[in-house]
């Protein structure tokens, strides 16, 4: 900081105010998936969330969070037990929302910030990168989560390293979206899977 002032962190500080937002934009897609194919009310949809929200922001684990995931969609929504318990695990370990956008976003930035234009095939470029770094996440935390923006970077011929420092001094804030948007959005993904449940 002595060297480079608050310029720097001041930036950071848009990149997580543009995760917040995008996270924010996924985590309302899927309650309003979860409340329609539900056939509950918007209310009850949002009670059946609150533990699966809790239990994300408390420990960032989308592992601990499958019991809940699972409590959530069979026993407050009524969706086919049998179907939700094969399907949660299966999405959280390739269906890996919180962390694509993740690395979309971060991607993006870190192309601003060198100012490198970005046109349709590098975006492309990026959401694929994205997807496939998504991949590679499963069971990553932390500081290897963070490494794998570098992936898509390199796609691009960017230069990640200076960055990556100030990524992972905003990345406690990051890793709690992640794992939320990831936990909420697997549960709609997976009602979107299963048959609908009778009307509550």
């Amino acid at each position: 900081m002595a060297k480079t002032g608050l310029g720097p962190l001041q930036a950071m500080a848009q990149f997580v105010l543009a995760f917040f937002v995008a996270s924010l934009l996924a985590l309302a897609i899927a309650t309003i998936i979860l409340w329609k194919r539900s056939n509950s009310t918007l209310r009850q949809t949002l009670n059946a969330l609150r533990g699966p929200f809790a239990l994300a922001l408390a420990t960032r684990s989308s592992a601990t969070c499958m019991p809940i995931m699972i409590e959530s969609l069979a026993d407050r929504l009524g969706f086919a037990r049998s179907r939700v318990e094969l399907m949660v695990p299966l999405s959280v370990s390739l269906l890996r929302i919180g962390p694509v956008i993740y690395y979309v976003a971060a991607t993006v930035f870190v192309a601003q910030l060198y100012g490198k234009p970005l046109g349709i095939t590098e975006l492309a470029v990026i959401l694929s990168a994205s997807i496939l770094a998504g991949f590679a996440s499963a069971g990553m935390t932390g500081l290897l989560t963070v490494s794998l923006v570098g992936l898509t970077c390199s796609y691009l011929g960017l230069p990640f390293e200076a960055a990556f420092i100030l990524f992972l001094a905003v990345d406690p804030i990051c890793d709690m979206l992640r794992t939320l948007v990831l936990v909420i959005g697997n549960n709609a993904a997976v009602s979107l899977i299963c048959p609908r449940p009778l009307k509550i």
